[in-house]
């Protein structure tokens, strides 16, 4: 049997956008809203709708006698806990790329944040990941170069050799991008159009998104963890249609 939220408290209507940081910014938020009002419609975008869910699993908590929202207090500082012995975070271990896609991903995580040299940073990621093609890129100009070394003289040397140094940058430029453009146009088709399924656990027992996510929202709501999904069923609270939900 559920018990009505505190009569103190007012209802309110949230939404959340999407966003990156939504996991961190949102919870506390949420938090010193909930000293004031009873969430009653609530809704949210991309990273937006995964807060929305956990709020609204934080207020069935609520309404079921359980201390909620003191599980949303911790979450920011669970997310920025480190998890993997290479540093990463919590929020950046949920997300394990399959096999076939663990290339464009670290492409993808080099190009985060407000990094200077962004563009650098991306490039030389594409490379280390896309060695091989980078290689083959870089032939014609290695080899231009070296029968420049061992055939020219004076400043023709020097003209062949600058020459060389430009095709193996346009080469390896070239080689790297398309190979990137096989990987996108092959491996995220055949990966369910992502990169991540969110499914396969991670290494050293780090938790993926789909089962920590799951875990999440029950503990929210005051549930087994390991139980049945929280569902919209229960948020509604009764199965009448004439009811208000």
């Amino acid at each position: 049997m559920s018990t009505n939220p505190e009569p103190t408290l007012r209802y309110c209507d949230i939404v959340m956008k999407g966003g990156i940081t939504s996991g961190v910014v949102y919870p506390p938020a949420v938090v010193e809203l909930a000293k004031t009002y009873s969430f009653r419609n609530i809704g949210g975008t991309s990273a937006g709708a995964i807060a929305a869910a956990v709020t609204a699993a934080a207020e069935y908590g609520r309404q079921h006698n359980a201390p909620a929202f003191s599980r949303l207090e911790t979450l920011p500082r669970d997310l920025g806990a480190t998890v993997s012995p290479g540093g990463d975070s919590l929020l950046l271990s949920l997300f394990q790329p399959q096999k076939q896609t663990s290339a464009l991903f670290r492409i993808l995580v080099a190009s985060l944040g407000n990094k200077r040299f962004k563009f650098l940073k991306v490039l030389l990621a594409a490379i280390r990941n896309f060695k091989a093609w980078a290689l083959l890129g870089a032939i014609p100009g290695l080899v231009f170069s070296y029968l420049a070394i061992y055939g020219a003289t004076g400043i023709f040397r020097g003209v062949s050799l600058a020459g060389g140094i430009i095709l193996i940058i346009l080469g390896v430029l070239i080689l790297v991008l398309y190979g990137v453009f096989r990987k996108v146009t092959n491996a995220i088709p055949a990966n369910h159009y992502g990169m991540c399924r969110g499914f396969i656990e991670g290494p050293n027992n780090v938790p993926v998104l789909t089962p920590w996510l799951s875990r999440l929202i029950n503990e929210t709501a005051g549930i087994d963890p390991d139980g049945k999904p929280l569902t919209f069923g229960d948020l509604w609270g009764t199965e009448d249609n004439d009811e208000e939900k």
